[in-house]
């Protein structure tokens, strides 16, 4: 296993991410426990939350 699999492979664990178009989606955001938390699956560096005005958690 590649450590960008680790890597992904524990994002979709650790955060319940679900696999759409190359992103990781409604993942479980830390801060705010709303299912907006993403990013891409090729470059995974940086989580955001979807909720900019309300949390932009990153």
């Amino acid at each position: 296993m590649h450590q960008s699999d680790f890597i992904i492979s524990r994002l979709i664990a650790d955060f319940h991410f679900k696999e759409q178009n190359g992103y990781l989606r409604q993942g479980v955001c830390p801060q705010c426990n709303k299912k907006e938390l993403f990013t891409a699956i090729e470059k995974p560096f940086v989580l955001k939350c979807g909720r900019e005005n309300k949390c932009g958690a990153e």
